[in-house]
């Protein structure tokens, strides 16, 4: 019953809101774009008052920003007990945690503390710190590509709320940028295709966005070959 409690409380509450400087960017760009009531929606975001109000009214859709605006927290291991007959002394349940740019483990130790109360325990297992720093120096470059391609485009920067190499690559210095474009055409259930069951995209996407890397391989690597 205690695990059951702990379970539900996981997944029916939050942590609460930060509105971490690649989010603030991320929701202005995204907000500029789209303009009218969904433009003002994601305006309202910025204000941690107000964002669990406004996610609430989203739907599923919302829920990358959700994941963009909280530490995350889910339970994906639990073990306790060894026979049918004998209550167990203690149960065990491993959670994956995701921490926003700029916090840390004790961080999400102190908010998930409050949440799930004193007489559960916790003890971290495993961390792996994420990006150290932010660098869209490169991000104009991008996007001017993105609108030769497709003058009707609004490029964003954007926060992924997953789990990348470019953590490994930050520890040495190297800043990581997630730029695959594919051109999707309307309609496309994204969610349902892309990292579903036999995921996939059109062809067609592929090649457009394989052209786009290109390009910006051929301009980032412009000045090196100048100078060599």
């Amino acid at each position: 019953a205690k695990l059951a409690a702990l379970l539900a409380t996981l997944n029916s509450r939050r942590l609460p809101v930060h509105v971490t400087p690649p989010v603030h960017a991320m929701l202005r760009a995204m907000a500029g774009a789209l303009g009218g009531a969904r433009g003002l929606a994601l305006h309202g975001l910025l204000h941690p008052v107000l964002a669990n109000t406004i996610l609430n009214r989203m739907g599923p859709g919302a829920g990358i920003l959700d994941a963009c605006l909280h530490h995350t927290v889910n339970a994906t291991v639990v073990q306790g007990g060894e026979s049918y007959n004998v209550i167990p002394r203690f149960i065990t349940a491993t959670l994956d945690g995701r921490v926003l740019p700029g916090y840390g483990k004790h961080d999400l130790l102190r908010e998930l503390r409050s949440l799930v109360g004193p007489e559960v325990h916790l003890k971290i297992r495993r961390w792996i710190p994420g990006a150290r720093r932010m660098d869209l120096s490169q991000f104009d470059m991008l996007a001017s590509i993105l609108r030769e391609r497709d003058p009707e485009c609004h490029p964003v920067p954007f926060l992924i709320p997953a789990c990348t190499d470019g953590r490994h690559f930050s520890r040495l210095g190297i800043q990581t940028y997630g730029f695959t474009p594919l051109k999707l055409p309307p309609g496309f259930d994204r969610y349902a295709l892309i990292h579903g069951v036999n995921e996939r995209v059109p062809a067609r996407a592929v090649e457009w966005g394989l052209e786009a890397v290109w390009e910006a391989v051929r301009r980032y690597g412009r000045p090196h070959l100048a100078r060599g």
